[in-house]
C-alpha cells in the first residue's frame, strides 16, 4: 500500500493540470458558441428561423475565434475558490468594453438559438439554461464558467429527451 501511495506522489508532479483547464476553456469559450447554434441550425426545418440561427452560428464562430487569442495571451489557470473552480487570467484583459461585448455575444449565441428554434421543447431547455445562468451569476459570480457548465451538464439529459421527441415528430432524420 505504501508503494502505491508513493507512486501517486511520484506521478502527480508530472501531470500538468493546466492542460485540463485549457481543454475545458477551449471547449467552453471557443467551440460551444459555434457548436450550439450549428446543432440547432442542423435540426431546424423552418427556413426563416434557420436563417436567424445561421447568423448566430457565424457570430459564434467569430466569438470562438476571438477567444483563442484570450486563451493564448491571457494564460488562464484554474484554482479552487469557495468550493468552486475559478479561471482568472494571468494577464488581465485591459479592455473591459471588449470583455463585455464578448460576454453579451457569447450569451446571445448560446441561449438565443434555443428560443428561436421551432424544435419542440427547445424553449424549455432555453428557459432552464437562462435560470442556470442567473443562478450562476447571482450566487457564484467568480466562477460563472464552471458553475454554469456544471448546471448545463446536469440539464444535458433534457437534450436527449428533446432530440428523441423531435425525431419522433419529424420527417427529417436526426442523427444522435
Amino acid at each position: 500500500m505504501k508503494d502505491e501511495f508513493d507512486l501517486v506522489f511520484q506521478i502527480y508532479p508530472l501531470l500538468n493540470f493546466n492542460h485540463f483547464s485549457y481543454t475545458f476553456l477551449f471547449f467552453a469559450w471557443s467551440v460551444w458558441p459555434a457548436l450550439l447554434p450549428y446543432s440547432l441550425y442542423a435540426m431546424e426545418e423552418n427556413e426563416q428561423r434557420k436563417k436567424f440561427i445561421y447568423y448566430l452560428y457565424i457570430i459564434g464562430l467569430g466569438i470562438g475565434s476571438a477567444s483563442l487569442y484570450t486563451l493564448y495571451s491571457g494564460q488562464p489557470f484554474a484554482y479552487i475558490s469557495s468550493f468552486h473552480i475559478d479561471y482568472p487570467l494571468a494577464s488581465p484583459q485591459s479592455n473591459n468594453a471588449f470583455v463585455s461585448m464578448y460576454e453579451i455575444f457569447y450569451v446571445l449565441c448560446t441561449l438565443a438559438p434555443m428560443f428561436i428554434s421551432s424544435v419542440k421543447n427547445m424553449k424549455v431547455f432555453g428557459i432552464l439554461n437562462v435560470m442556470a445562468l442567473c443562478i450562476s451569476y447571482i450566487f457564484f459570480t467568480n466562477s460563472i464558467p464552471s458553475t454554469w457548465c456544471f448546471f448545463t451538464a446536469i440539464l444535458s439529459g433534457c437534450i436527449y429527451w428533446i432530440i428523441v421527441k423531435a425525431h419522433s415528430l419529424s420527417t427529417k432524420t436526426v442523427h444522435i
